[in-house]
């Protein structure tokens, strides 16, 4: 069976994670993907935390790539890039608008030399405008966007959201993006620049429906962005989560079980929204009594009699050791030449005839350079010359 992308020649010339995150998925689709590098390396490589030296970010991002190190700020460097990419399918970069075009290997000098390309930009805030130049991080996407919102205690200073959700958001636009290229020019026979930002994903998926300039004084009363944030309850064993929606004579019915019919017909905690403006009243009163009960007597109770919806609290540890998780294979070994045996997620799709898969660990930095300049049509003697010259770099695992 032949994977989707297999045949196509991708060209990540992208340091950080969005960049990283959609050519690693083209590459899970079978995708050739090369991973080019500065010399010193993608910064990624810096980030903790570190397994045998090499950064775990890193690890978990880069799979199904080759990779080489060159020197792109030299014209020889450049060069190599621009060979590199006359015979790709895609070039996936994620510098600040600009730096590409200063390299002379933006999508205007590309596509003169293979008219054919998918020329792939992710930046942080947009190819224009005021910020456009701006550096433009996860934890600066999240601060311009207010995804504190919805985390964090209401009244406390806001938090950040710990999973770079905007850069992992914004390498699935890529993809689709370029997929949608690709296809495009199935049609026309040729390729184009798709631009993908950080703010751009993050724009796309704000509910504009309802935009209110101040937050109202009783802010837990108006749903959605002006909601307090939603929080678990510890019970005996773990931590979990539970609701019953509009469901007024199950939640008087669940709290006759558990001990607490005082509060059953309550004004004060009639409905959701009532209980909601009243959570500082409501909550002491349930977390004496969840402290008492397993989460399995409550599950019981609330999903079985009831028909609520319940579910634990999972930290990683206890989320990848489910029985569900592992039913899905959702977690898979690799081997790496310095690290040996690393978990990594599986693939997220499960095709029937044109399977994606693991086949390559993260590589090491420049780990294929001479294969891949020897691929690319250089003779071994211009091989030996970029080498002695220091523009590329190779490690031998």
């Amino acid at each position: 069976m032949v994977s989707v992308f297999e045949g196509l020649r991708v060209l990540d010339v992208s340091q950080g994670v969005p960049g990283a995150f959609c050519a690693m998925q083209m590459g899970d689709l079978g995708a050739n993907v090369i991973k080019v590098e500065p010399l010193q390396g993608d910064w990624l490589r810096q980030i903790g935390p570190f397994v045998k030296g090499e950064s775990a970010l890193f690890l978990q991002l880069n799979r199904n790539k080759r990779g080489i190190a060159v020197d792109l700020k030299k014209p020889e460097g450049t060069g190599v890039a621009l060979k590199l990419a006359g015979v790709a399918d895609v070039v996936i970069e994620a510098y600040r608008p600009g730096v590409m075009d200063r390299l002379s290997l933006g999508y205007d000098a590309l596509e003169k030399v293979n008219p054919r390309l998918v020329y792939c930009s992710v930046s942080g805030l947009g190819p224009q405008g005021p910020l456009a130049q701006q550096p433009a991080t996860e934890i600066i996407i999240q601060g311009i966007m207010g995804f504190y919102r919805g985390l964090g205690v209401l009244g406390e200073p806001p938090i950040r959201e710990g999973a770079d959700q905007a850069s992992i958001g914004a390498g699935i636009n890529a993809i689709q993006g370029i997929a949608a290229a690709l296809y495009g020019r199935e049609r026309t026979g040729q390729g184009q620049k798709v631009d993908v930002s950080l703010l751009g994903y993050v724009s796309s998926t704000y509910n504009l429906t309802y935009v209110r300039e101040s937050p109202p004084a009783n802010v837990a009363a108006f749903a959605s962005y002006t909601d307090p944030p939603d929080y678990g309850y510890q019970t005996r064993d773990i931590p979990m989560l539970f609701t019953f929606q509009r469901d007024a004579e199950a939640w008087r019915k669940f709290v006759k079980a558990i001990g607490l019919e005082h509060i059953a017909n309550d004004p004060r905690f009639a409905d959701e929204r009532k209980r909601r403006e009243n959570r500082q009243i409501l909550d002491p009163m349930l977390e004496e009594v969840f402290l008492t009960r397993t989460y399995e007597d409550l599950r019981k109770i609330i999903q079985d009699e009831l028909g609520g919806t319940i579910v634990p609290m999972h930290s990683y540890d206890s989320l990848f050791a489910h029985g569900q998780v592992k039913a899905m294979d959702v977690v898979k070994e690799m081997e790496h030449p310095t690290v040996g045996t690393f978990k990594t997620l599986n693939v997220p799709w499960d095709f029937q005839d044109t399977p994606a898969s693991l086949r390559l660990p993260p590589p090491l930095l420049g780990q294929h350079t001479r294969e891949i300049l020897t691929e690319a049509g250089l003779l071994s003697h211009e091989v030996e010359e970029l080498f002695r010259k220091g523009l590329v770099k190779e490690t031998v695992p």
